[in-house]
């Protein structure tokens, strides 16, 4: 089918034959262009080879050692970068490397020439409008303000890195540890005919260096009350089954057991409730906590040897102030005040029965699913919990000695840490936002110590309390006030040396 358009612009009137075709073959052929498929997680020297044996015999620019050179600068990077980076330097050759956006899971690309984007622009006009080439085709450059002799700084500490985690388009996968061994990533593909994705897995072994991809079969049975089946097959031969009703949770998936009919059914464990009141945070000193007592408005976050260290969620009595509910300022500038103003921990010794609090600076709510233990004796904050004006990335703290250290953007470079991921021996994983995952060559500890004037975060003292009062509680009128202290089994005003007073209410774990 051919149909006749008349297009005009301010420098002159062009008449254009447009030409509709039905499929994306129909126009690639028409365009007389072929195109070839990447791995998601391709490196760029391999894309290259691929390219010139695909190209090489009619774009002799393709074979200049420039582009190899270009390759080597940038193979430390992510596959993003060094896709950028090689359709960079192809456009110092006249050549543009183009993207179809066909697949999430792999790429589609292909080879032109072209002197100038404009020209190459105008070659697509007789079969696209300008809304379907951009949705669908891209051309690999580096970000806006970067260029090959001055690129985005990366990641300064020393690191081995591989690439886990497709990040084309920046939309990032859910990922997740399962049993403290494997690491799973879930994807999602779509068939040629239907509109509905297809859902799959990646699982890497978390017991290894570098981490190895797994060989994993995933299946679905809408009979089933767990209607996931996955099968992990690890290099020493062994294999493991797992049944669930949620391929992106961690906590879907049972451990199985087979039955008398030979199929794998979950085995399901009581203990697995969320709400069982067993202590889930970090333990430092010792195997395990038991018991933690309640502190209303307080969350504990780890325990420490005999003492336990809550963050508290409330200002001192002195100084609360009522609750602003005027309509001018929205939720979110509420909430972030309030988080500005919370920053406080409080540390009870279960034996002395005596508190203590502690102020970090800039941080804002802090949970105990948010902190990681490194090392065995540092705990791993992550910037989640930090007000926005911070220039944190991570801060490491040592609860023993007080010695608080930060990981900074300038570290980072121009990347963003997505997940911190606990391994054996008390190490770490990072998950960087272009989709590596990295191993520090170095102790971070001893990294940070080196430029203390960058890295040193002072961190208030622990202010001892100076006086308990059991007497004289003011008469709160309050209902809400009231219906907390109900079930209270020790309750003080607690003042404290730098003059802040608190409402502690204590309910011993039953």
């Amino acid at each position: 089918m051919v149909i006749v358009r008349n297009t005009s612009n301010t420098e002159e009137n062009e008449v254009i034959e447009r030409k509709i075709f039905k499929t994306w073959t129909e126009v690639m052929k028409y365009m007389n262009i072929e195109t070839i498929e990447l791995a998601w997680n391709v490196d760029g020297m391999t894309a290259l080879k691929a390219l010139r044996k695909k190209y090489g015999e009619h774009l002799a620019a393709i074979h200049d050692r420039f582009l190899d050179e270009v390759v080597d600068a940038y193979q430390d990077r992510s596959t993003s970068e060094q896709l950028g980076a090689l359709g960079e330097a192809m456009q110092e050759l006249k050549l543009r490397f183009c993207r179809l956006n066909l697949s999430p899971v792999k790429y589609t690309v292909f080879v032109v020439e072209s002197d100038n984007t404009r020209d190459y622009l105008n070659q697509w006009k007789k079969v696209l409008t300008r809304r379907q080439f951009f949705n669908m085709i891209d051309t690999f450059s580096m970000r806006r303000g970067e260029t090959l002799d001055k690129p985005c700084e990366d990641v300064r500490i020393p690191m081995e890195f591989l690439q886990a985690v497709n990040n084309q388009g920046n939309r990032f996968s859910i990922v997740y540890i399962l049993d403290e061994r494997f690491l799973v990533i879930p994807f999602e593909t779509f068939e040629r005919f239907s509109p509905e994705s297809v859902k799959g897995l990646r699982v890497y072994d978390l017991q290894t260096w570098p981490l190895q991809e797994l060989k994993v079969n995933l299946s679905f049975d809408r009979e089933n009350i767990e209607p996931y089946s996955l099968e992990i097959s690890t290099g020493s031969g062994d294999v493991y089954h797992y049944v669930g009703d949620d391929i992106d949770r961690a906590r879907s998936w049972k451990k199985t057991i087979l039955n008398e009919n030979g199929d794998y059914i979950p085995v399901y464990d009581e203990d697995d409730d969320e709400d069982d009141g067993k202590w889930r945070g970090l333990s430092l000193g010792r195997q395990s906590y038991e018991e933690i007592p309640v502190i209303e408005d307080a969350t504990p976050i780890f325990t420490i040897d005999e003492r336990i260290v809550y963050y508290y969620d409330n200002d001192d009595v002195d100084n609360r102030q009522p609750e602003d509910n005027s309509s001018t300022r929205s939720a979110l500038q509420k909430r972030r005040e309030r988080r500005k103003q919370r920053n406080t921990l409080i540390e009870y010794n279960t034996i002395t029965k005596k508190y203590r609090t502690l102020n970090l600076p800039a941080a804002a709510y802090i949970n105990a699913r948010d902190l990681i233990l490194y090392k065995k004796t540092w705990i791993i904050i992550p910037d989640s919990i930090f007000n926005r004006d911070a220039a944190y990335i991570i801060r490491l703290w040592n609860p023993h000695t007080q010695e608080c250290l930060r990981l900074t953007q300038r570290d980072m470079g121009a990347h963003n840490i997505e997940r911190i991921i606990p391994v054996g021996n008390g190490d770490v994983l990072i998950l960087l936002d272009d989709g590596r995952l990295c191993r520090f060559n170095v102790d971070l500890v001893a990294w940070l110590r080196q430029d203390l004037l960058q890295h040193k975060v002072t961190i208030d003292d622990w202010q001892n309390e100076v006086r308990r009062g059991y007497d004289n509680f003011p008469e709160d009128t309050d209902r809400f006030v009231r219906l907390r202290r109900r079930n209270s089994t020790d309750r003080m005003l607690i003042t404290f040396e730098d003059g802040k007073t608190y409402d502690i209410l204590l309910k011993e774990s039953s």
